[in-house]
């Protein structure tokens, strides 16, 4: 017996592989098949395989590394094994290398063949082999069972629906997929042993008790409609192929009944509708028009809660604000000023005071000459143990004449008056700090003119200021009235004297501002109370019309009061009652509404419309009558 390997590609189909295996002149195969080749994704393919190696007497067996792909080909009952055997003589992969010779493909047989219809062909005779001479080439063209079987089970329903009579129809494709399956196909007598008939004789009966087909796998499909198709008498199998057709009957006449009550019941709840639901009176009316005038006096009290005859409530606020600011001169003058300073004069002669007379002369180390401006009396020193600690005495000196050469830095001072006496050495002075003040020539001075005009404008910035300030900070509601308020400058000064000799100058304020404010709703509850007696009967305020113009009020703060005169305008319209005036015109026509209008005292012109347009008098219904009042 030969034996050959055969290498399967990944991508190869099953017919190449039986093509392969019927070429083959061994009479024992190996097929080594790659993980995930074609062949394993179906198990049709396998079966296939199997029943075509018996046809053709051959006896395959697999080798494979894929684990899955091993155990489903053991339960077919193909031989499988993991590796190849060292030394057996192998055929090369289809990709690898050429082939030598073409090969002539001798018959081949296929067991469990569907036929036309579905029947299953049994014990078809086979065509007998021909020899070798007169071998002729055949074109193998199959189709994968499993598109056969999907073509069976997936039928197409197609409905037409004729003159009440409804007709399925079951469509003819399958049978011709099935004939081109058939077509290249050699045929082999079936042989069933007797377990394989009562197998498929269990499953017959099975498939009839179902309502429908599950499908758990193609394969086991095949083998279901395999077995169903051999258990089926063929009367029974014809009579499934005939088409199913169901007449409905439908009482037209009946129909048409039902259909001209519904339409005629529709027209009389339409008809009803428009007549009770539809009709709409629509009355524009323009009320009469005039306009009131009227002054008045109140009290604005700040000692009272609540409004209380012609005194109204209200509230003093007060505020303070203060400003600096610093101004030019502009004066000038000739001027021949002395310096002055301060000279502090000390006594190291004895415990004795002594007096120095005004205009006591002290020179200065330069040579300048300083008169004393009043009497003082320098203490006497202190004498302990024999030893003298000086006295002193600050003291307020002027240069003797005017010029800035006296503005002299601090410096030690002599008292000429005691030269040539012990007291020279004893009585000396000395300035801490710079003389000033001396000059002589054109100078600026601050004038009366220039003080007066700088405080009346601090004045005027601190009242805007603090009025802003006011008006910013008032609460919501309140009224402010410009001449209700008390001003008080509190304080207004200048750090210069008129004629001083200065270039700049500076000027400070202070001011106090006292307010007595009101609620502006006061005065509208007020002239609502009061005013309306003034009003002619039949007519009302005409809302967002009234205009206030407020007097140059008499402010008493000390008492808390303000007399406060204004002036009302108001405009007024015609009073009109909706309501009542509905329920007047409710059922009424256009000429009864009109004598209705003309009778009431405030309307100046109305006009009047119903809807839908065969409406000629207003709905009894007040609800479906508008009355639209313009201009109030």
């Amino acid at each position: 017996m030969s034996h050959k390997t055969i290498y399967i590609e990944i991508d190869e189909e099953i017919t190449s592989i039986i093509d392969r295996i019927a070429e083959s002149e061994a009479d024992g195969l190996t097929l080594a098949v790659p993980k995930g080749a074609k062949l394993f994704q179906s198990v049709v393919n396998l079966k296939f395989l199997k029943r075509e190696a018996e046809a053709l007497g051959k006896k395959v067996v697999l080798v494979t590394s894929d684990a899955p792909a091993a155990a489903l080909a053991e339960q077919i009952g193909l031989a499988v094994k993991e590796k190849l055997e060292f030394g057996e003589d192998i055929e090369p992969p289809l990709s690898g290398w050429p082939k030598e010779r073409e090969y002539k493909r001798p018959p081949l047989k296929v067991y469990d063949i569907i036929g036309p219809g579905g029947a299953m062909l049994k014990n078809v005779p086979s065509r007998p082999k021909k020899k070798a001479a007169e071998e002729e080439e055949v074109k193998i063209s199959i189709t994968r069972p499993e598109a056969v079987i999907e073509q069976k089970i997936e039928k197409e329903e197609k409905t037409e629906e004729k003159g009440g009579v409804v007709k399925e129809k079951v469509p003819r494709k399958t049978r011709k997929l099935e004939e081109e399956f058939l077509a290249g196909i050699e045929e082999a007598p079936y042989a069933a042993d007797e377990e394989a008939a009562a197998r498929a004789e269990e499953e017959g009966e099975k498939m009839k008790a179902a309502k429908r087909f599950k499908m758990p796998s193609f394969g086991n499909l095949l083998l279901k409609l395999s077995h169903f198709w051999r258990t089926k008498p063929a009367a029974e199998i014809e009579e499934m192929e005939k088409p199913t057709v169901i007449a409905v009957k439908r009482p037209a006449f009946q129909s048409s009944k039902i259909l001209i009550l519904f339409i005629a019941v529709s027209l009389a709840v339409i008809s009803a509708s428009l007549y009770y639901i539809l009709p709409v009176a629509k009355i524009v009316i323009v009320p009469k028009k005039d306009k009131i005038s009227s002054e008045s006096v109140v009290i604005i009290d700040k000692n009272i809660p609540q409004i209380s005859g012609d005194r109204i409530p209200g509230q003093i606020v007060q505020m303070e604000e203060s400003l600096s600011r610093e101004f030019s001169a502009s004066g000038k003058t000739s001027v021949a000023q002395k310096a002055k300073g301060i000279i502090t004069v000390y006594n190291a002669f004895g415990p004795n005071p002594q007096t120095l007379v005004a205009t006591t002369r002290f020179l200065s180390e330069t040579g300048k000459l300083f008169r004393l401006d009043k009497t003082v009396t320098v203490p006497g020193a202190k004498v302990v143990d024999g030893k003298i600690t000086p006295s002193s005495i600050d003291v307020q000196v002027t240069a003797g004449e005017p010029g800035e050469d006296f503005s002299i830095g601090p410096s030690d001072f002599t008292i000429p008056g005691f030269q040539g006496t012990p007291k020279y050495a004893a009585f000396y002075g000395k300035s801490g700090a710079a003389m000033a003040g001396g000059s002589s020539g054109a100078a600026q001075i601050v004038t009366k003119d220039d003080i007066a005009k700088a405080k009346e404008e601090i004045r005027k910035e601190l009242e805007n200021r603090i009025r802003e300030e006011l008006l910013g900070k008032i609460p919501s509601g309140l009224k402010f009235i410009e001449d209700a308020v008390e001003q008080k400058v509190n304080e207004m000064t200048a750090n210069v004297e008129a004629g001083e000799s200065a270039e700049k100058f500076e000027i400070k304020g202070k001011i106090t501002l006292k307010a007595l404010l009101f609620k502006e709703s006061d005065i509208d509850i007020w002239i609502d109370q009061n005013v309306s007696s003034q009003i002619q009967a039949g007519y009302a305020p005409t809302s967002g019309t009234r205009a206030v113009t407020y007097g140059k009020p008499e402010l008493n703060l000390a008492q808390g009061t303000m007399k406060l005169p204004f002036k009302i305008e108001q405009e007024i319209a015609g009073k009109i009652e909706v309501e009542a005036f509905k329920e007047r015109i409710s059922g009424k026509d256009e000429n009864q509404i009109r004598q209705i209008i003309m009778q009431e005292p405030g309307i100046e012109t109305a006009s009047v419309t119903f809807w839908p347009f065969w409406v000629s008098k207003a709905p009894a219904s007040s609800n479906r009558i508008q009355v639209l009042i313009q201009n109030l």
